[in-house]
């Protein structure tokens, strides 16, 4: 408590400050350079300091709210965001997340049938992915099947007229990307 000469009591000053991050949020999926958002509200005590920290590499920040975070600097995966705010009396107050960072590009090819081969009866179309795959569609034409988690489908070529024919796969990664490949065949 702090007292006056006069006798009266001023009672106790509460200090607190509260940091938060805005942006990112918790478990985003991040890809080239993000603003990395915070706010800090602050009674009854001045900021020395801030610090961010992304993946324990220490970055001053004191004075600001954001930060431009090229993630193209680092690795594919989760990484750990934090900020540090210290007032001047020491006390120090943070936040952290976590979010994944994902830049690279899915990737399709269709392995077989070849393209601009001669079909007939039942074809094994088969593929190949990269990337981190949460979708992968297969278009025949007009026709499409959800053939997530198989890199092969079997497909009775004879339930459609003999002529060109255009196959489709279609790939969806985790932060959204998309590659397709296709290839024509000709139903014997």
């Amino acid at each position: 408590d702090v007292s006056l000469e006069s006798g009266h009591n001023l009672g106790v000053f509460e200090r607190s400050v509260n940091v938060s991050l805005v942006s990112p949020s918790i478990g985003n999926i991040v890809k080239g350079t993000i603003s990395v958002m915070w706010e800090v509200d602050t009674e009854n005590t001045v900021i020395d300091n801030t610090i961010l920290l992304i993946d324990g590499k220490e970055i001053d920040v004191t004075g600001k709210t954001s930060y431009s975070w090229n993630t193209l600097e680092t690795d594919d995966g989760n990484h750990t965001i934090s900020i540090y705010v210290r007032d001047t009396l020491g006390n120090t107050y943070s936040e952290s997340i976590w979010v994944i960072v994902n830049n690279t590009f899915p990737n399709v090819q269709i392995i077989s049938p070849t393209n601009n081969s001669e079909v007939s009866g039942v074809i094994t179309i088969s593929w190949s992915v990269t990337g981190d795959i949460i979708c992968i569609l297969l278009f025949i034409d007009d026709l499409f099947y959800n053939v997530t988690g198989l890199n092969s489908f079997d497909w009775n070529s004879t339930v459609i007229n003999d002529d060109l024919h255009n196959i489709t796969i279609l790939v969806v990664d985790m932060a959204g990307d998309q590659d397709t490949d296709t290839i024509f065949i000709t139903t014997k």
